[in-house]
């Protein structure tokens, strides 16, 4: 070849796009030829991506000295199985790579990216590993990734370390083979080898599986973790040690309950271990487990204090076999049942809602610097948070000053974002080519790709309409977080320009107290600046507990000085309550339709958006950001339809966060926010139910959700229109409330959701379940509170000899000795 003193991509091109042919051509080279290419590689690499194939690329970096960085843009190239094939091909590879030393392989594993981490960077960063000794990462999806790959006991590998770390990791524990005995067959090969080869410490691996248990990871992980012990010769071992496993009962999924349960009758446990098994297993809900654990009680003679707590909620249960069982089990040790579990209370009243502390400068930087660098949402407390320090500090210091720091975080970003080929381009203008498209309407441009958070979108199209002085359109995103995005515009445009914000939440659920508003807005009178429109918007619909309106300073309002008074006396009308209305469904997802509860002075600030207009959540299309959930806390009813919508298409975590964000805030909740509770409950886990029941209890103690209004869903026909099914997990969000001592909170819709089982024709397979709940609760309410069960009654009146029907005529029975 010809030397040069770079290479160009064309002299890459002509190594040809044969891994052989490659290795072949790279043998040749003249030690000229080799320092110009791999002086050349750097700037070639972008140009050759995805025209060479990665192997062939691979193989250049590995034999030319490439860095981290650049391996790792190849890495995201994928198939790179094709370097496997040949033996020969790997071990050139890995060859040249170990020989980079120790400190390239710390780079490696400092490029690890924060979520999909490609398998064939776990394989060569854990061979360089191993080859230099270094320590195992602590980095989650390192781990999660390791467990699909070979992952059977191997001698001189460092295999007791790898799995006890690779455990360490939430939800991470599994295996890519959907033959579980054949997985079986090679994990007791494996060990047979690793404890004829090295010593093997039997307890440190069991408790590493124990852990995943103890931790309440997801079901697949946890029913792994027993697939492992069975594999590696751990069972005798589990078995044997309840000090070890008892403990971590609370976190374990069903069927690793049923599993404890199966081995019981050869379980050698104590009168204080069994306890223990029956406080757990008997506050679950599953009742072949419960029936095993409460008739294994009659081995104990003398039962603890606790042990007699247990059984004697237990014998209120709403399974007749375990009721009984109980009750006999308390008269055999002389101990009286309790009448009452004192379910029943009113709410607190307390509202806790603590104070928001500011950011302080250098805490505001760093938290901008992590947030552009990082492809996340930002988190909707922080979101307030860095636009009230921006705007706080841009009084103090000037316009000019802000925006020269943000810029020069912006570069830093852009550089970052460009490194980790991550799909932000920020600034990508100053390198040649725009990231906005022109709109064929004129009425602006738009981002093609976007930064989850909102506030970084918006600071990269202000922070060019600053520079330019050309107006760009941020990213276009869902209808209600297009507001969010539009308020932060607004504030960012006005650093400098005003004192502060109005809407800024000064404690936690996006509440602004009366006081710190109209001393807010004195500021502005002081300076001789109107109020942002659309800031005044936000913060009316955050005002907690307002005073006297007529208290206020005389202000103007936007651009068009609109005088505050007259904005204020439009706030003060009555607004129509929320009025859900269901449409056909769109890709099979339920259609909703949401009018009332409108920002009554959105329009007459010039600030219509879908707050304020007929709102119509679209399946399919982009949801919305978690920031919208309590973004306005008088108007919770539109997020709660959006929660509604998105269902089928986000995961319990995403689901539950939102609900919980929407519960903390709302001044009401509603019962648009109640439906959207009862038919999440259908999408998530037990774990996010109880978070959700959590968070209800909350809202109904601080006098923010009303008992009617989350029984309404059932009364009105929302549920009916949902089709919910046989309404078990519905049941279960109840049960949880009430053993919660929120029972006056569940009453009502357990009585509507009964009524209306008992009412139809022909009642569903678990209509007998649905009224033993009722059953269970009657005697915990108070003889104040007046029962009526038409449909009940009429039910009891019926033929038959259905569970239905024999558990309707124990409630009238019930309702008969009340009066």
């Amino acid at each position: 070849m010809t030397t040069a003193a770079t290479w160009t991509p064309e002299q890459f091109r002509l190594l040809g796009d044969d891994v052989g042919r490659v290795l072949q051509g790279l043998r040749e080279l003249s030690d000229d030829d080799r320092r110009a290419a791999a002086k050349g590689l750097s700037k070639a690499l972008p140009s050759l991506l995805g025209e060479l194939p990665p192997a062939v690329l691979m193989v250049l970096a590995a034999d030319l000295g490439a860095s981290p960085a650049q391996v790792v843009r190849i890495i995201r190239e994928g198939l790179l199985g094709y370097l496997m094939d040949d033996p020969e091909h790997w071990r050139f590879v890995l060859e040249r790579f170990t020989a980079r030393g120790p400190d390239w392989a710390r780079g490696l594993e400092g490029r690890l990216p924060r979520r999909d981490v490609d398998w064939f960077h776990v394989l060569l960063l854990d061979e360089l590993i191993l080859a230099h000794d270094l320590p195992l990462p602590s980095h989650p999806g390192f781990w999660q990734e390791w467990h699909f790959g070979d992952v059977t006991p191997k001698p001189g590998r460092r295999w007791q370390e790898h799995f006890i770390a690779a455990c360490a990791v939430p939800d991470g524990l599994g295996w890519r083979d959907a033959d579980a005995s054949g997985f079986l067959s090679r994990l007791r090969e494996g060990m047979a080898a690793l404890r004829a080869a090295e010593p093997v410490d039997d307890e440190a691996l069991l408790r590493a599986l124990i852990e995943v248990i103890a931790r309440g990871d997801a079901r697949g992980p946890q029913r792994t973790a027993l697939i492992w012990a069975e594999g590696l010769g751990l069972l005798p071992l589990l078995w044997g040690r309840p000090d070890l496993w008892l403990p971590a009962l609370p976190g374990a999924d069903v069927a690793i309950i049923a599993r404890v349960v199966e081995q019981l009758p050869q379980l050698d446990l104590d009168d204080v271990q069994l306890g223990a098994l029956a406080a757990e297993v008997l506050a679950r809900p599953q009742k072949p487990p419960k029936r095993a654990v409460i008739k294994a009680l009659d081995r104990v003679g003398a039962p603890s204090a606790e042990l007699l707590e247990v059984v004697a909620a237990a014998a209120h249960d709403a399974d007749s076999t375990v009721a009984s069982r109980a009750a006999k089990l308390l008269e055999r040790w002389s101990h009286a049942a309790t009448a009452r579990l004192g379910l029943w209370r009113e709410p607190t009243g307390v509202v806790g809602m603590a104070p928001v502390v500011p950011l302080g400068e250098p805490e505001l930087w760093a938290e901008l610097k992590d947030l552009l660098a990082e492809p996340r949402e930002d988190d909707p407390l922080r979101h307030e948070q860095l636009l009230a320090g921006l705007v706080a500090i841009g009084w103090e210091q000037g316009r000019e000053a802000v925006w020269a720091r943000l810029g020069e975080l912006l570069e830093t970003a852009s550089e970052q974002v460009q490194d980790q080929e991550l799909r932000w381009p920020i600034l990508n203008d100053r390198h040649g080519a725009s990231n906005f498209d022109d709109d064929p309407d004129g009425e602006g441009c738009r981002q093609e790709c976007c930064h989850p958070s909102i506030l970084a979108d918006q600071l990269a199209s202000v922070r060019h309409e600053v520079q330019t002085g050309e107006f760009r359109m941020w990213v276009e995103r869902a209808p209600l977080t297009e507001f969010v995005g539009w308020r932060a515009r607004e504030a960012l445009e006005a650093i400098g320009e005003v004192p502060c914000l109005l809407s800024t939440p000064t404690h936690a659920g996006n509440r602004v107290v009366w006081e710190e508003f109209r001393r807010r807005v004195a500021r502005f009178v002081e300076v001789g600046r109107p109020l942002l429109a659309t800031d005044l918007l936000v913060a009316l619909a955050r005002i907690d507990g307002a005073g006297d309106w007529a208290e206020l300073p005389q202000a103007s309002v936007g651009e068009a000085g609109l005088p505050l008074k007259e904005v204020l006396a439009v706030w003060q009308h009555p607004v129509a309550p929320a009025q859900l209305g269901f449409r056909e469904a769109v890709l099979g997802v339920q259609g909703f339709e949401l009018e009332g509860e409108e920002p009554r002075v959105a329009e007459l600030v010039g600030n219509g958006s879908s707050w304020s207009r007929r709102f119509r959540p679209r399946p399919g299309e982009r949801g919305e950001h978690a920031a919208v959930m309590g973004f306005l806390p008088a108007h919770p009813s539109r997020p709660a339809a959006e929660v509604l919508t998105r269902l089928p298409d986000v995961g319990a975590a995403t689901t539950t966060s939102h609900l919980e964000l929407l519960l903390g805030s709302a001044f009401r909740c509603g019962p648009v926010a109640a439906l959207a509770v009862v038919a999440a409950v259908d999408h998530v886990t037990p774990a996010h139910r109880d978070r959700i029941a959590g968070a209800l209890c909350a809202a109904w103690d601080e006098g923010r959700l009303a008992p009617e209004d989350l029984a309404e869903p059932w009364r009105c026909g929302w549920v009916d229109e949902l089709r919910l099914g046989s309404h078990q997990r519905q049941v279960a969000l109840l049960v949880a409330l009430a053993e919660a001592t929120g029972l006056a909170l569940a009453w009502p819709a357990l009585v509507a959701l009964v009524e209306s089982v008992a009412a139809q024709e022909r009642p569903p397979s678990g209509a007998g379940l649905i009224l033993e709940t009722l059953l269970r609760f009657l005697p915990e309410v108070p003889t104040k509170v007046r029962v009526e069960l038409p449909h009940v009654v009429a039910l009891a009146s019926r033929k038959g000899s259905s569970k239905a029907v024999k558990v309707a005529r124990l409630i009238v029975t019930a309702l008969g000795e009340r009066e």
